[in-house]
């Protein structure tokens, strides 16, 4: 099994991605199955009704997926190291004979990238380049904060990234790196381990953390939410550290003025951080039934 996954009745269900889109609707990338097959499917959420609406279905174990809005494209990454592009609920392979893809991102400027495995940073242009980054460790995060490109990941990767690789910037620790997060001019970096690291004008911090790892951060309502998988959801009031939630929190976004939280084969919405709108389990396991999942 995978870290974050629900098993039942002998299957395993994760959540792999979700992502805000400017139309007011969600996307959710959900991967069921055993040890022999898998069924994945992204699924649109609408902000109106919670209501789920499937929009692509592929028997095989799908890594991340990302909309691309300045392009009307949708991508996602298999574990067979393939990039897949997917319209009218059919798929091309647009890349392969990759390492594990585990991230997209679209940055400010519309340049849209890739990043996972053994260093891997890609873009996509007419179709999908590999970028030079001089690096062999996996690269769990990659986020656009004032103009600049950072990264984070295995054995204390934390740096710069440019065209020309990536610039180390050292945080003293051999510790996975597991997220980034802008907040006003620092850069935060979760890791494994209890310990938060902010960023900002060269200078480092560490901050001792309740819990870990933690699996996601966002800023919202000039909030700090963290999800911190099975420990829960969190919110740094400075200097104060409050538990939002108990339930399992692993993918996080804003998502207007609400928080839609991912967890395990469930999702559920919060409006300020606190209050909790409406879980989605049901419609989820409803889901599983239709594709013998459960």
């Amino acid at each position: 099994m995978i870290e974050g996954e629900l098993t039942i009745g002998g299957f395993s269900c994760n959540c792999n991605g979700v992502q805000a889109l400017s139309d007011g609707r969600l996307l959710v990338l959900l991967v069921c199955g055993d040890q022999e097959s898998y069924v994945s499917q992204i699924a649109s959420v609408s902000p109106e009704l919670l209501t789920i609406t499937p929009l692509f279905t592929v028997d095989t174990w799908l890594l991340a997926m990302h909309f691309d809005e300045a392009r009307g494209k949708l991508f996602c990454s298999t574990a067979g190291g393939r990039i897949l592009e997917i319209a009218d609920q059919s798929y091309s392979i647009v890349a392969e004979d990759l390492p594990y893809v585990s991230g997209f991102r679209s940055l400010s400027s519309s340049r849209l990238l890739a990043f996972g495995w053994h260093g891997l940073v890609m873009e996509f242009t007419a179709g999908w380049r590999r970028l030079v980054t001089g690096e062999k460790r996996r690269i769990f995060d990659l986020k656009e904060h004032d103009g600049e490109i950072f990264v984070c990941g295995d054995a204390g990767l934390f740096g710069r990234f440019a065209d020309g690789g990536v610039t180390n910037l050292h945080l003293q620790t051999n510790t996975r790196l597991r997220r980034l997060c802008a907040q006003g001019k620092s850069m935060l970096i979760f890791s494994e381990s209890p310990v938060m690291f902010r960023f900002a004008d060269g200078e480092v911090e560490s901050i001792d953390l309740p819990v870990a790892p933690a699996w996601d951060a966002v800023i919202h309502r000039d909030t700090l939410i963290v999800g911190f998988g099975y420990q829960g959801l969190y919110r740094f009031l400075d200097p104060q550290v409050e538990q939002v939630s108990a339930q399992r929190a692993f993918h996080i976004t804003p998502w207007g003025d609400r928080l839609a939280v991912l967890a395990d084969s469930s999702l559920w919405t919060l409006h300020d951080g606190t209050e909790q709108e409406r879980m989605l389990q049901a419609e989820f396991q409803d889901m599983l039934q239709r594709y013998g999942l459960r």
